[in-house]
């Protein structure tokens, strides 16, 4: 399961995202490596694996960029059902 968090660079430089880092293995964060120029749009990727891991989650990918902030905390959460037979 993934989630989408789009964002929008109305600063006066280009936005670099220096890192996404999750809190754990189970959480994979994908964003963009090149700059993001003043005026254009980005999007930072989350996937949790919910392999082996029923029920509520919360997880926690923290953003460290030259904006400002420079450091952000993005939360994804939900339930993972388990598998009918």
């Amino acid at each position: 399961m993934s989630c989408e968090f789009p964002f929008f660079n109305d600063g006066g430089a280009n936005l670099i995202i220096y890192e996404a880092k999750a809190e754990c293995g189970c959480t994979r964060p994908e964003y963009p490596k090149a700059p993001v120029a003043p005026g254009k749009k980005g999007v930072i990727k989350v996937t949790y694996n919910p392999l082996g891991r029923p029920g509520g989650f919360t997880k926690v990918v923290t953003v460290k960029s030259n904006g400002n902030p420079s450091k952000i905390r993005l939360k994804i959460r939900g339930t993972v059902s388990p598998k009918s037979n």
